[in-house]
């Protein structure tokens, strides 16, 4: 009996085509594509994070829309985030750090046992704010607004994080950084940098008061 050929995931298709908008397009497809656990586990099992990867060499469309497509396959899926981290690829890239961060809060969202060690915590907030304040190590705006919606996501509903934030400075680092570069920023980074800012003033009284001082 002749095997049957399997044929790639129509969607997987479109995200290694080498025309930048055609790639571009099917990694945003795939952000849409992924409403249930069982649609992501579709899609990993065709290959789509080793092809959304490859994208992170393409322009800044197309690292855009793969860093979107890769936080939407990640989101609440531990067997994803796991094949995520074994693939090869991610090493020696100039998003890494935004990638593991994107892999870690994704594992801790999805499984907060895994995070006991407060100061593996400490170490996530820190170099979050660390890729904020440095757009040379993050490469550029759509890294630093992925470190944004990292953030964020860490810190929703979170107060012990949302402590820690508070303690390493976050509420100053953000401001300053609206300060400084807001006529620089896309209204999207600002966006993220609010929605950061947001996330960690919603249940500490003293993030709210810092805030108002600054």
């Amino acid at each position: 009996m002749q095997q049957q050929q399997q044929h790639p995931h129509p969607i997987c298709s479109g995200a290694r085509y080498k025309n930048e908008n055609l790639s571009g397009l099917g990694a945003s497809i795939i952000s849409y594509a992924c409403g249930t656990s069982a649609e992501q586990q579709l899609l990993c099992d065709a290959g789509v994070l080793g092809k959304l990867v490859v994208l992170l060499d393409g322009s800044l469309s197309q690292r855009e829309a793969c860093l979107e497509s890769l936080a939407t396959v990640l989101k609440g899926n531990h067997d994803a985030v796991l094949r995520f981290v074994g693939l090869e690829d991610i090493q020696g890239r100039g998003c890494t750090r935004v990638l593991s961060c994107l892999c870690l809060v994704a594992i801790y969202n999805t499984s907060p046992s895994c995070f006991l060690n407060m100061g593996t915590k400490s170490s996530l907030i820190t170099t979050l704010l660390e890729l904020l304040t440095d757009p040379g190590q993050s490469g550029d705006d759509a890294m630093i607004y992925h470190a944004t919606l990292c953030l964020s996501s860490l810190l929703a509903e979170k107060e012990d994080l949302q402590q820690l934030a508070y303690e390493a400075n976050a509420v100053k680092t953000i401001v300053d950084i609206l300060k400084t570069e807001s006529e620089l920023q896309p209204k999207r980074l600002q966006g993220g940098l609010f929605q950061s800012l947001a996330e960690l003033s919603s249940k500490l009284e003293d993030c709210r008061s810092t805030f108002l001082s600054l």
